[in-house]
């Protein structure tokens, strides 16, 4: 299995911001977030604080040319997230990993309809606590999909998809896990 070593980021809110600080730290140059050349003043001339620690981060417009990085997320929300799809193209290729973050489960056929990679996560954010006011994300607590130590990819067990970080203490319970290493230092 690949090692994770480049991923991209649509969608810089409560969600994107949380998750965003913790690639930044793991990744650093190797971790990029996607935005239009607006967002993307806004967020140089201010950063993005979470928990009070300010995050300046590398940035891509959707018109920039790449090669395609090994995961893709999407924290956008819904009714944004075909407008994400069309910006985030030039770093999807047919082997990059796919995570949405929406709530929901349709946005991962939606993703999947419309973009050239098949491999598509599905999951949830479990006991997050994060709240974004302007620039500013506070009170995270990433407990469910946390990627201390890695991207976890899961099985799909009825209409509910999970990612935990680990496997269960059983390995009976579902929905059953499986580990791709991240690289770099554990956060």
């Amino acid at each position: 299995m690949k090692k994770i070593e480049t991923v991209s980021l649509i969608g810089l809110g409560a969600v994107g911001a949380a998750y965003g600080s913790k690639l930044h730290e793991l990744l650093k140059d190797s971790f990029q977030v996607v935005a239009s050349k607006d967002r993307i003043q806004r967020y140089e001339n201010s950063g993005i604080s979470v928990n009070g620690q300010n995050y300046h981060f590398h940035y891509s417009t959707p018109e920039t040319r790449m090669d395609p990085v090994d995961l893709v997320i999407f924290s956008v929300k819904n009714d944004d997230l075909t407008q994400a799809i069309q910006d985030i193209q030039h770093h999807i290729g047919p082997d990059t990993i796919i995570l949405s973050l929406l709530n929901g489960i349709s946005s991962e056929d939606k993703i999947k309809s419309a973009c050239e990679s098949q491999h598509i996560l599905y999951s949830v954010c479990v006991e997050i606590d994060a709240v974004r006011q302007q620039n500013e994300t506070n009170s995270v607590r990433l407990a469910g999909l946390n990627l201390a130590k890695g991207i976890v990819l899961n099985q799909r067990m009825c209409w509910q998809y999970r990612i935990y970080l680990k496997e269960q203490e059983s390995p009976t319970k579902f929905p059953r896990t499986f580990y791709i290493p991240c690289g770099g230092n554990s956060w």
